[in-house]
């Protein structure tokens, strides 16, 4: 099957450039993951859906596990590529994650990055993943007939594709060592 490496558009035989990308398009053998069924390039050694071992693959080096060296991996977490053992892994939803708490915290293709008490906190720290070009998304679950600072339902998260999670994560670090001191603005503007 012919597919674009840019958008992983499929293409028929005969059109050897991606008209969306401008890209050249590669020729990929197909594999069908056995845990999530989803098609998989066979070069690939763990699906990138899952991020379990694909047993189909052409790859035959096995990784080993980043907090137990010596153990053979099952998987790497689908959030952060991290090889994980049987003991380390964590299973949601037919997906492999590592120890960190934040990363089995995904909705379907989103991670949740932070959670928020108050919604004008999560719309500020959203602008700001935005300005970064990164596409956010807020899921309230305030109840917003009565007022409630307080439990799950003043819960607000902020959540982003899970291909960005690092990146938002490590914008969300640096906020929170910069002094409002140390913000750069122009007053006369």
């Amino acid at each position: 099957m012919l597919m674009c490496p840019g958008c992983k558009s499929e293409y028929v035989s005969g059109v050897k450039v991606c008209p969306e990308c401008g890209l050249e398009l590669i020729n990929v053998d197909l594999v069908v993951c056995d845990n999530c069924e989803e098609e998989i390039d066979s070069n690939f050694k763990y699906c990138l859906h899952c991020g379990f071992i694909l047993k189909k693959s052409k790859s035959e080096i096995s990784d080993e596990c980043e907090n137990h060296p010596g153990k053979n991996a099952i998987g790497i977490c689908v959030i952060c590529g991290k090889p994980v053992c049987a003991e380390c892994a964590k299973i949601s939803n037919k997906r492999i994650f590592c120890e960190k708490d934040e990363h089995l915290q995904i909705y379907g293709d989103y991670v949740l990055i932070k959670t928020f008490s108050t919604e004008y906190e999560a719309q500020m720290i959203k602008s700001l993943i935005e300005m970064a070009g990164i596409e956010c998304v807020l899921f309230s679950q305030k109840d917003h007939v009565f007022f409630s600072n307080i439990g799950d339902t003043a819960i607000v998260n902020l959540m982003v594709p899970k291909e960005y999670a690092n990146k938002a994560f490590k914008l969300i670090d640096e906020l929170n060592k910069t002094k409002g001191d140390d913000l750069n603005y122009d007053e006369t503007k």
